[in-house]
């Protein structure tokens, strides 16, 4: 459904040095528009969970955010994420399990997962999710640059790279 183009581009910072970086783009395949790799952010934190979405805009991620679990069902059910970032501990009576569960039953391609939460290693919350076949599963807090760089091996994105500068 998604195919990867790489573009190149040249920057000239405030130094004046010309830096070579690549651009990633995803294309959807029916309609050939750039795209940025959709993300579902869910967390009752909104604070945290403003916090995700900035950092995830600002590294290239279309994000769309929850504070429910209720919530992120109902946008699993009308909208496709290639991930899916959930807190696992959740007020409402949806966790974030139920909320993996919900879209491991949807029909067509099913989001990768990865579950943050407030407990640590050895808590049977994480013990239970570890179990559970996620693509991954962190502590909070999450390291920008660590999150940054698992979402795009698991949309299917190159690392982004810096060449040094040209002599």
């Amino acid at each position: 459904m998604w195919t990867v183009v790489v573009k190149s581009r040249h920057v000239v910072s405030s130094r004046a040095i010309d830096h070579r970086f690549e651009e990633v783009f995803l294309l959807e395949k029916t309609t050939g528009e750039a795209l940025a790799p959709p993300i579902l952010v869910v967390d009752d934190e909104v604070d945290l969970l403003e916090l995700f979405a900035k950092r995830l805009v600002k590294a290239g991620f279309a994000v769309s955010t929850a504070s429910t679990g209720q919530a992120a069902s109902t946008l699993l059910d009308t909208k496709e994420f290639l991930v899916v970032i959930c807190d696992i501990n959740m007020p409402g009576g949806v966790s974030g399990f139920d909320v993996l569960a919900h879209a491991r039953s949807l029909q067509g391609s099913r989001p990768k997962f990865i579950f943050v939460t407030g407990h640590g290693e050895g808590t049977p919350e994480m013990e239970k999710a570890l179990g559970m076949g996620v693509d991954g599963v962190y502590s909070k807090p999450i390291s920008s640059k660590t999150l940054v760089q698992h979402l795009r091996q698991l949309c299917g994105l190159p690392e982004l790279v810096v060449s040094p500068p040209a002599i």
